[in-house]
């Protein structure tokens, strides 16, 4: 009796990543492409924002906090880097930056030293946050038609986007083959 709970507890501890395994085969095995290079770069540039995100939001739950204004926040200095990206170029994105941890210094601050609840903070912010952020787009989107801001945004800083592995850009792709 005492085996089989070892057992199972074992097989419980390493399901996710069986799963994830046979997931990818599976898919491997239905598309041919799946495991190819570009792909496997798009899944990576997909999920940088997500990991960022998912490790931040590690450390607060470790602290014994919860933080439900993240998306919020996210999307408000996104949309701040879209409204300014026609000004200031790849400069929008550090602005972006610069809201997102005001925004966290603002939440740091009302826990921290007005000793309010994180939970009801980040709630409360995460609200406001989303409505500032339709309020300024005046809820329909907004195009970016700065190449400079795209370029970054879009993860092709060092090239891997324009270069693509089979480009025949020979001088943008130098920088990956060697």
């Amino acid at each position: 009796m005492k085996e089989s709970v070892n057992r199972m507890a074992a097989l419980m501890k390493y399901l996710p990543l069986l799963l994830l395994v046979v997931v990818s085969m599976f898919f491997g095995i239905l598309y041919p492409r799946f495991f190819s290079i570009q792909n496997v770069l798009n899944l990576i540039r997909q999920m940088s924002f997500l990991m960022i995100v998912s490790m931040g939001m590690t450390f607060i739950i470790l602290m014994g906090s919860i933080d439900a204004s993240v998306g919020a926040n996210a999307t408000f200095c996104g949309v701040i880097g879209a409204l300014l990206a026609p000004y200031l170029g790849a400069g929008a994105i550090v602005v972006g930056l610069l809201a997102g941890a005001g925004v966290g210094a603002l939440n740091g601050i009302l826990v921290t030293k007005v000793k309010v609840p994180s939970f009801l903070v980040t709630l409360a912010l995460m609200g406001a946050l989303d409505g500032a952020a339709l309020l300024l787009m005046h809820s329909s989107p907004v195009n970016i038609s700065n190449q400079t801001f795209l370029n970054f945004s879009n993860g092709s800083l060092l090239f891997l986007s324009e270069c693509g592995f089979n480009s025949n850009n020979s001088d943008s792709c130098l920088l990956l083959h060697n």
